[in-house]
């Protein structure tokens, strides 16, 4: 069976809320195994064709192109060409971009990097808004040294998240950059209560009255916000998760229905039909033929 793994933040991501790495295999065969974490990460190609598999995306990356895995995506990337290969990895977590932002801002842009679905901008290359200020974040991580470090590397970050934000801008999907502040705040909050208790008979009533908002408000704000409903995000996070299990365990169908929150084994299977486009058992049969 296809194994995905969760990744656990290391002492360096942990202190410091950034880690760079150089991956050089010369011509080689490389690859990674699918996995997820918390953070998020971005690969600057330095050499080579890669392929990468984000979710239900794939891209192709080569020298220059600059690749985004969100938070919480399932992802790998290997190369495709027997030649030179490498490639740069910066990885930034989520507490560092709420705390290099400003506080009426932080919870907006950490939305933006906790949702992705079809259709997220995941490859920048040369020429795309917002890739030369990417690449100048980069380069300034590369060059991060002596009593200063810590400080050119949230610069590097900063610059960063700030190409990234400038190049999706009112043209995503995501939450707008025009500031909600309070409500934006609350709403991230939400969708971390949702991730925290997916597997539980959660409600839009439950969390509204958690956060002190009227439930017709509460809903009306998630939906201008983050683009879904709050039953159409709590589903896709539940069969987010499902299809995670699918993949990486021998559970049953049954298991990974009630082990996501659904008490019912039907509905469970409709709405994985309706949101990943096969059954179930179908993800779980092609899993097993990718081994």
């Amino acid at each position: 069976m296809k194994i995905y793994y969760q990744e656990k933040d290391n002492q360096i991501l942990r202190d410091l809320g950034i880690q760079f790495m150089k991956q050089n295999t010369g011509k080689k065969s490389y690859g990674t195994l699918a996995h997820i974490h918390d953070a998020i990460e971005l690969i600057l190609i330095t050499e080579g064709v890669f392929r990468a598999d984000i979710n239900t995306s794939v891209c192709m990356a080569e020298k220059g192109d600059i690749l985004l895995f969100r938070s919480n995506t399932i992802h790998s990337i290997y190369n495709v060409e027997d030649k030179e290969n490498s490639y740069h990895v910066v990885k930034i977590s989520m507490d560092l971009i709420t705390d290099i932002s400003s506080k009426e801002m932080s919870s907006e842009y950490a939305l933006r990097f906790l949702i992705s679905e079809p259709g997220s901008k995941n490859i920048w290359k040369k020429g795309d808004d917002g890739y030369d200020i990417i690449r100048a974040g980069f380069d300034e991580i590369a060059s991060a040294c002596g009593m200063c470090r810590d400080i050119a590397l949230k610069i590097g970050a900063a610059k960063i998240i700030l190409g990234i934000l400038l190049s999706e801008g009112e043209k995503s999907g995501h939450c707008p950059l025009k500031s909600e502040n309070p409500v934006s705040e609350l709403i991230y909050k939400s969708i971390v209560l949702i991730n925290e208790r997916f597997d539980t008979d959660l409600s839009a009533l439950d969390i509204s009255k958690e956060l002190n908002l009227s439930y017709s408000y509460f809903s009306r704000m998630f939906k201008r916000i983050t683009g879904k409903s709050f039953r159409e995000y709590l589903n896709m996070t539940r069969i987010n998760r499902a299809h995670q299990m699918l993949l990486t365990t021998n559970k049953s169908v049954t298991e990974i229905s009630s082990a996501c929150g659904y008490n019912n084994v039907s509905h469970f299977i409709a709405t994985y039909r309706q949101i990943k486009g096969i059954t179930p058992k179908s993800a779980g049969k092609k899993s097993e033929k990718n081994t």
